[in-house]
């Protein structure tokens, strides 16, 4: 079975289904196809649309397919990171409308090449990594984990329990899959952006949730700035653990503040540049660590990426 996912995002990504469903006519594809479709605008005869899709089932034909098949999310590329499948992405672009900017043609780019990762573009594209992935065993790999990063963050962590903070969505998912792939004791309080995360997040450890914030939110940003001062003044942290964005960057001041060890793990998102949160963390930072080569500096190290 091949699993394409589209994502959630309010813009319709109908050139990625257009282009599998004539690979499902063309007899490219001969497998059975399940297609997340999200906002999809268009008709294909040859493919039934689910529009979105309850974790669990997601997880389920994650695991069960054999190839995914997607846009450049993040969510999406670290479920073929964590299930071990094969990875055909398909960045969104800002000219067709699909996305706000190319920063999935950024990440796209950047990750071409890596183990398990192919990128295409174009029907002639894909169906050139089909012919590669049946007739060639080394397309067959899988996206793995990088055990440097995995073993610098243990040798940060130094065995110590801490607590582990990252905004909802994307950040949290990074977050969670360095976590399952590094030995450490325990998480002692996840924090969080979002009221849906603590569900999942409550089943490992303790959690709260404070407010969402960016740059552009300015009124937000100081509620938001007070709550993890209040929250870090209650949890008193030995050791942080974070992926970002803004909201844990600023509970990583606090913590660092009151004495605690601070470690930050910058998105893989972030591919021109460090995030804004990532610049001002590495400045107190114990460790602090990019997932780009290029990115990296005297107080930034790259120990590998999730992808």
């Amino acid at each position: 079975m091949i699993f394409v996912v589209t994502g959630t995002t309010e813009f319709p990504f109908n050139r990625l289904l257009e282009m599998v469903n004539r690979a499902v006519e063309t007899g490219l594809i001969t497998e059975e196809v399940v297609v997340q479709s999200g906002t999809f605008e268009g008709e294909v005869s040859s493919l039934t649309l689910i529009p979105y899709i309850e974790k669990e089932q997601f997880d389920k034909y994650c695991e069960e397919c054999s190839i995914l098949i997607a846009h450049t999310g993040i969510g999406v590329m670290l479920a073929a990171l964590e299930y071990n499948k094969p990875l055909f992405l398909m960045p969104r672009r800002a000219e067709f409308r699909e996305h706000v900017n190319d920063h999935q043609v950024d990440t796209a780019l950047a990750l071409a090449g890596k183990s398990g990762v192919r990128v295409f573009e174009s029907f002639e594209q894909l169906e050139n990594l089909f012919c590669e992935y049946r007739t060639n065993v080394s397309s067959k790999e899988r996206v793995s984990f990088p055990t440097d990063l995995a073993f610098s963050l243990e040798k940060a962590l130094q065995g110590r329990s801490c607590i582990a903070t990252a905004s909802a969505g994307g950040h949290m998912v990074e977050l969670l899959q360095l976590l399952n792939h590094i030995d450490f004791p325990q998480v002692e309080h996840f924090i969080s952006t979002h009221e849906l995360q603590r569900i999942s997040l409550e089943k490992r450890a303790k959690t709260s949730i404070v407010g969402e914030c960016n740059r552009k939110t300015p009124f937000r940003m100081i509620k938001v700035f007070f709550q993890t001062a209040k929250l870090a003044r209650k949890l008193k942290p030995k050791v942080v653990i974070s992926t970002g964005a803004l909201p844990s960057a600023f509970f990583c001041y606090h913590a660092h503040r009151r004495g605690a060890d601070i470690i930050w793990v910058d998105s893989i998102a972030n591919v021109r540049e460090l995030s804004m949160s990532g610049r001002f963390v590495k400045k107190f930072a114990t460790a602090s660590f990019t997932q780009w080569e290029k990115l990296a500096d005297e107080k930034t190290l790259y120990k590998g990426s999730l992808l």
